[in-house]
């Protein structure tokens, strides 16, 4: 769990200069997506790990079932990629489809989040 959180803090850190770029351009609600792309994608990695750890749950992806690290480098590629991808979209002008873009992540973290604690019996 250590290292999750150290990886997270790396992404933050990296992703916080692009969150300072040309700030008068993006609104509030982009840049909070940013940080709440961030911050779901770190749940649904924590949710996954703790599910597999406390509960009879397996990972239905077999290139991920018993490798920890390449489940949380692909997590943390993906999120990155979405994070550096839309904030290229939004400086060449695509504002709406960036922040779509961060708007249906967020959902998708967010439904798969909650998807692991249930299926963990965390949630009833």
């Amino acid at each position: 769990m250590r290292r999750l959180t150290t990886a997270w803090m790396i992404i933050a850190l990296l992703a916080a200069p692009a969150l300072r770029a040309e700030e008068h351009e993006k609104s509030r609600l982009y840049k909070t997506l940013g940080f709440a792309l961030i911050g779901t994608s770190a749940g649904e990695a924590w949710s996954t790990e703790w599910a597999l750890r406390s509960a009879d749950v397996r990972e239905a992806n077999p290139l991920m079932a018993t490798n920890t690290e390449a489940r949380l480098a692909l997590k943390i590629s993906t999120t990155a990629l979405v994070f550096v991808g839309s904030d290229y979209a939004h400086s060449k002008g695509h504002t709406r489809a960036a922040l779509w873009l961060r708007i249906a992540c967020v959902a998708g973290y967010g439904y798969a989040t909650l998807h692991n604690l249930r299926t963990a019996g965390a949630l009833r």
